[in-house]
C-alpha cells in the first residue's frame, strides 16, 4: 500500500467521517435537560395555583409559558456548543432545533385561541369576537406584535 498521501487528522481508513466526539452531552441527558427547563415554568405555576381557575385559561397560559420557555431555549439548541453538539452531532442538534422550532410555533399559534376556545364552544360568533378583542384592542398590542413576531 502507497503511505504517500498525507494523512488528514480527521481522514478515518474508509475515508468516512469520524464519529462524534466523546465530549459532550448524551441525547438523553440532553432530552431531558430541554423538557425540565421546557416545563419548569409549569411547574413553578401549577405550585402556585389553587387549581380553582378556568381551565381553558390555565391551559392558554400554560401553552404561552412553555413557548415562551422553548423560543429561549432555541438560541442554546442552535448554536454549535460542544457541550450540547459535541457528542450527538451538529446534523442531530440541528435536527433536534427544528423539529422543536415547529412544536413551538404551534404552541404560540394555540396561544390566544385557547383563550377564545370557551366562547367557540358557546357560540362561534363569540368565539370571533374574543380573538377579535385580543387582536385588536390596545391593551393587547404588544401580545400581537410578540405572536407575528414569532410565528414570522
Amino acid at each position: 500500500m502507497d503511505d504517500s498521501r498525507p494523512h488528514s487528522p480527521t481522514a478515518t481508513p474508509t475515508g468516512l467521517a469520524p464519529p462524534p466526539s466523546a465530549r459532550g452531552l448524551s441525547a438523553g441527558v440532553l432530552a431531558a435537560t430541554y423538557l425540565a427547563l421546557a416545563l419548569a415554568p409549569l411547574v413553578l405555576a401549577a405550585l402556585a395555583s389553587d387549581g380553582a381557575g378556568n381551565p381553558w385559561r390555565e391551559a392558554a397560559t400554560a401553552v404561552g409559558m412553555a413557548g415562551l420557555a422553548m423560543l429561549a431555549l432555541q438560541f442554546a439548541s442552535s448554536g454549535r456548543f460542544p457541550l450540547l453538539s459535541g457528542r450527538v452531532g451538529i446534523d442531530r442538534t440541528m435536527a433536534f432545533h427544528k423539529i422543536t422550532a415547529r412544536i413551538l410555533a404551534l404552541f404560540v399559534l394555540a396561544h390566544p385561541l385557547l383563550y377564545a376556545a370557551p366562547g367557540f364552544l358557546r357560540s362561534p360568533a363569540r368565539g370571533w369576537m374574543i380573538l377579535e378583542i385580543y387582536f385588536t384592542a390596545e391593551q393587547y398590542r404588544l401580545g400581537l406584535v410578540a405572536w407575528l413576531a414569532t410565528l414570522a
